[in-house]
């Protein structure tokens, strides 16, 4: 199915340790602004006096010490670099896939490559649990609304709750016949969904470590999924046969599931009807649901698609900064949503339309050097 054109975006980059580079005598950080095919690239350079020169294309129009303000007049962009309140190096032995940060804000987990969850403070990173029970590579760690209660998955197809309190393992869910690649919790918890590269997404009653159904089962893998409640406009169907006691919190509730076969299926939990499917241009990696209509899914190919829920047949918007995997989507308001990819950036991206005339600006996390963002919390 044909999808709207793409609009190529112009992103700037600039040397992830720009703020320790300037301090050097002569020092000096890479700066370049990247627009489809062509690139221009420049620096900004520390003088003896104190104040800095900048490549001609380039001008900076604020700098502290945690953040500087780049902008590109030719290609009409501006970008906002911050770096790292904190860091906490080497937290896990090897790549951290997933992270999460409990409601209060207080704790925060981790997990990734090393199969093991670790549980640490956000303030001074220090590590209160390490949870071990996971066999193979963790996927996917989150809090509960209750911030007292975690949920992880994992390549050796299990699903487990682990207690924060104690660090204890009340249940395991096993049902996959491959890689567990994300997990949503439906309401305050009492039942949750996991999806994975075996092509299901299953329904699973906590009290009982039970599946209560498989929502859905295709032919390809599922990479990842999201669960809202439905936007009144929004048209569910209504289900004819009653559901277990067991389901608890479903009506009402679409779920997207971001596939390996280019598309974002979206489904009524309640009913299990495929609402719609949301076609792009490449494997869909991640997606969000914000404000109960709108669908945001961001592909392999390293374009992004806004679609709504109402009128899905073509996005909204549909746009690409660069030619590298979107990997994850973290929505921080109906509009604005952080966008990480695989090579590196983490920038925060307003679904709001950009006029033909307007300054292009965005807010640009700083912190690894071209390594894949897999997860923002």
């Amino acid at each position: 199915m044909a999808t709207a054109a793409t609009i190529q975006y112009p992103s700037l980059y600039l040397q992830h340790d720009w703020n320790q580079a300037l301090r050097e005598d002569n020092g000096s950080a890479w700066i370049s602004c990247k627009q489809g095919d062509t690139s221009i690239r420049g620096t900004i350079k520390c003088l003896a006096d104190g104040t800095y020169d900048v490549s001609e294309e380039f001008l900076v129009t604020d700098i502290h010490e945690d953040s500087i303000t780049i902008a590109c007049p030719r290609n009409r962009c501006k970008a906002l670099f911050y770096i790292p309140k904190l860091e906490h190096p080497r937290r896990h032995r090897g790549s951290v896939r997933t992270i999460d940060v409990s409601p209060g804000g207080a704790l925060a987990v981790s997990a990734g490559s090393d199969s093991t969850i670790k549980l640490w403070t956000t303030d001074s990173g220090v590590v209160r649990r390490e949870l071990c029970g996971h066999y193979n590579d963790v996927t996917t760690c989150k809090f509960f609304p209750s911030g007292v209660v975690l949920l992880s998955a994992s390549s050796d197809m299990q699903v487990k709750i682990w207690s924060v309190e104690d660090g204890s393992n009340p249940a395991t869910f096993r049902g996959h016949t491959s890689t567990v690649t994300d997990t949503a919790i439906v309401g305050r918890g009492r039942n949750i969904i996991s999806c994975g590269t075996d092509g299901t997404a299953k329904l699973w009653d906590c009290g009982r470590s039970n599946c209560l159904d498989t929502l859905i089962k295709v032919d390809y893998a599922i990479n990842a999924c999201a669960i809202d409640v439905a936007h009144p406009t929004v048209n569910l169907n209504h289900r004819t046969d009653t559901t277990s006691e067991r389901e608890i919190d479903t009506q009402g509730k679409i779920l997207a599931l971001a596939t390996e076969n280019n598309y974002i299926g979206c489904v009524d939990v309640y009913s299990r009807d495929q609402i719609c499917k949301l076609n792009g241009s490449s494997a869909f990696n991640c997606c969000v649901i914000n404000s109960g209509i709108n669908v945001i899914g961001g592909c392999q190919d390293g374009k992004l698609y806004l679609f709504d829920l109402r009128n899905p047949s073509l996005p909204l918007q549909n746009f690409s900064r660069s030619v590298y995997p979107i990997t994850t989507l973290k929505s921080i308001s109906s509009e604005e949503l952080l966008v990480g990819t695989g090579d590196g950036c983490c920038y925060k991206w307003s679904t709001n339309e950009i006029g033909a005339e307007e300054v292009i600006s965005t807010i640009e996390l700083l912190g690894p050097d071209c390594d894949p963002i897999y997860d923002v919390a």
